[in-house]
């Protein structure tokens, strides 16, 4: 048997259902135009639908892609809203912390002001309270002068007196011894 008869015997027994399994260039044009006729005028437009409508499965992928890559957007974006949100966490964080510092800065200032004031006061007072005392030693010492002065004029009156007292028993003695030793010579 000779290839061409095997051929057409094959043809004649399955016909078209093995067109696609065919040597494309074995088969003519013109066989292979009149092939698509028959199957067009036998089948009509059953032909358009035998091949799978790929479309909407094709529309499903694209939606998938566009849903996995939306998700990959937002995740992204969620990184970037977290790592921002972070950002700003620690900003005010630290933006606290430097507040803080600053008014743990102007009230210590305060109290070293204070403190100073009132170490400045102390000392002041003790400087007024040293004075006062200086002065009131001062008069002390002017009020025992009063007083040794009274005591002295006190104590000189006295003396004074003793000395006209003891010069009278003196000036007594003496005309007493004057008058014993008259008496003597006598």
């Amino acid at each position: 048997m000779s290839r061409d008869n095997k051929s057409n015997e094959i043809e004649n027994k399955y016909g078209h259902l093995l067109d696609k399994y065919l040597d494309g260039s074995s088969i003519h044009f013109e066989e292979k135009m009149r092939r698509e006729e028959e199957a067009k005028t036998k089948y009509g437009d059953l032909l358009k639908y035998a091949k799978p409508d790929l479309t909407l499965y094709q529309h499903m992928v694209n939606i998938e892609e566009s849903n996995r890559q939306r998700r990959k957007r937002e995740e992204e974006e969620q990184k970037q809203s977290y790592i921002m949100r972070q950002e700003r966490i620690e900003r005010e964080i630290r933006k606290e912390r430097e507040h803080r510092e600053r008014i743990n800065n102007f009230a210590g200032s305060i109290l070293a002001k204070a403190e100073a004031k009132r170490e400045a006061e102390q000392k002041a007072a003790e400087e007024k309270r040293m004075e006062e005392e200086h002065k009131q030693n001062l008069l002390n010492a002017i009020q025992r002068t009063i007083d040794i002065s009274d005591e002295i004029s006190a104590t000189i009156e006295r003396t004074n007196k003793m000395l006209e007292y003891d010069a009278k028993k003196r000036k007594a003695h003496e005309e007493q011894m004057k008058w014993f030793e008259n008496q003597k010579r006598l």
